[in-house]
């Protein structure tokens, strides 16, 4: 059973060659539900190895167009992690990731901008603009905190349009995903309560048995954007951070003061010097979070500062695959959505959910 929350215009059914397509999903979660994939448009920016995984997940599942924005040209290091660029170096990846990605789905309308999203974000034109607000969806992967957290702020600042916004990133065998739906985000949980019935007989011989109803209901949920997220210190559980927050994101605002030291991220090739930076900021993030540094015993046991590096293809697929059931969630409005951050550690194949902020 489907619910269709958002009452979308369903004045095209699903023709023939779409319900072949679909057939799968559409046992999943319905028609209505893939009608209002159908409809969605997506902006992605950055075409990270990290995004060609969400790309993939989100365009084999049926939404309308797909945008794709990146001004970078490919480099020896996409090879190990993006799906879609391969071998072509100096080409513009977003260009190239276009080709590859119309072959997943002829169903999906898909063109590629080659734009600076930094420049876009210092003075924002009308085309900007015009895009963001024909996007239900925009997501961005592996820039910097700035960059995304304008992006963000950017697409709550447009009047009279809902934008979900999602960002992530990968570094080495970490990474992270982070959902804002705005408020009042609604969607439908599917429900199991037992209900008890009785055998046919005599009263002192009736059997009580229990028996599974399902129910469907509507639920509403408040999020809160990239940059009040980031701001939240230590606090009550489910909205700060306390000593069972994962170590994971304690790492994440590590790296992204790193990046704001050096203008980038940790590479291999400057190895040296980037160890001693990030166990310094280690130390300074756990103290200006009043995170426990006993807390970090995980990350030090890892030598964490050893696997922050480019992008690992496993480690990507796993990020980009919760990501995309995300994202999908949020167009159909089926299940909760991730609350707010999805944190991911490969050394210890751990994936835990956090809810930062309110």
């Amino acid at each position: 059973m489907s619910v269709d929350v958002m009452n979308p215009n369903s004045d095209r059914e699903i023709t023939e060659d779409e319900a072949k397509l679909y057939d799968r999903q559409i046992r999943l979660w319905g028609v209505n539900s893939q009608k209002m994939l159908r409809k969605a448009n997506v902006l992605c920016v950055g075409c990270s190895g990290l995004s060609s995984e969400v790309i993939k997940n989100i365009v084999l599942a049926g939404i309308n167009s797909l945008t794709v924005m990146d001004d970078a040209k490919i480099s020896e290091k996409d090879s190990f992690s993006n799906i879609f660029t391969r071998v072509k170096i100096g080409l513009n990846r977003a260009e190239v990731s276009v080709e590859n990605i119309k072959t997943l789905n002829p169903m999906v309308m898909v063109k590629a901008l080659d734009w600076n999203i930094k420049e876009k974000l210092e003075t924002p034109d009308e085309n900007f603009v015009n895009l963001l607000k024909n996007c239900n969806v925009v997501f961005i992967s592996n820039y910097d905190p700035d960059t995304m957290m304008k992006l963000n702020d950017l697409c709550h600042s447009i009047e009279n349009v809902n934008i979900n916004f999602f960002a992530a990133c990968d570094w080495g065998f970490y990474g992270f995903s982070f959902t804002d739906l705005g408020r009042k985000y609604n969607y439908i949980s599917e429900e199991v309560t037992q209900k008890e019935i009785y055998t046919e007989g005599p009263a002192e011989k009736k059997l009580k048995n229990e028996q599974p109803e399902k129910a469907y209901v509507q639920k509403y949920l408040d999020f809160v954007p990239l940059r009040q997220a980031l701001a939240v210190k230590s606090g009550k559980a489910g909205i700060g951070i306390t000593k069972r927050t994962s170590s994971v994101l304690i790492l994440v605002h590590v790296l992204f003061k790193f990046y704001q030291a050096k203008g980038r991220y940790p590479e291999a090739e400057h190895r040296s010097e980037d160890i001693e930076l990030l166990n310094r900021l280690k130390d300074e993030v756990a103290d200006d979070l009043a995170y426990s540094k006993s807390s970090l015993k995980d990350l030090e046991e890892d030598q964490f500062f050893d696997n922050v590096y480019g992008e690992l293809s496993p480690v990507s697929a796993i990020i980009g695959g919760a990501l995309g059931q995300d994202i999908i969630r949020s167009i159909t409005h089926q299940d909760a959505p991730i609350r707010n951050f999805f944190l991911f550690n490969g050394l210890r194949l751990s994936g835990t959910v956090e809810s930062i902020g309110k």
